[in-house]
């Protein structure tokens, strides 16, 4: 697996931008970029937003009309080029994670709904191995 494959770059956060953190949580985790274009070029975000930016992200990942169960990231500005950007890793959860209702899941470089019952019940059954083996 190549690095790409487990890291999204975006400009700015957006839907697209937590279906990923929650494709991520529900696989084996990745990297998310705030800052970047998709083909790694930084971009830098507003140096004066980057504090109103992690807040709004730390909100986000706690409300539970967005996230199910929700989770708690650690953000961490960084200058690069001098440019600012934000950078987190989001680990593999034990849990099955839904963003505004729906599971999302992660395979090469992109996000998929899970839209089958069959495709909810299998992830479940997945995250359910993981808690067991972890005993």
């Amino acid at each position: 697996m190549t690095k790409k494959k487990r890291f999204f770059f975006c400009a700015s956060m957006n839907y697209s931008g937590y279906e990923s953190i929650c494709a991520f949580l529900n696989r084996r985790g990745g990297h998310v970029v705030l800052g970047a274009k998709d083909n790694g070029e930084i971009v830098g975000v507003n140096p004066a937003k980057v504090q109103e930016q992690m807040d709004q992200l730390a909100k986000d990942m706690n409300n539970p009309q967005l996230f199910k169960p929700t989770y708690y990231l650690t953000y961490e500005p960084m200058d690069i080029d001098g440019k600012k950007i934000i950078y987190f890793y989001v680990p593999e959860s034990t849990q099955a994670h839904s963003y505004k209702g729906i599971y999302y899941d992660r395979n090469q470089d992109g996000d998929f709904e899970l839209r089958s019952t069959e495709q909810i019940a299998n992830l479940f059954i997945r995250k359910s191995r993981m808690k067991t083996e972890d005993r």
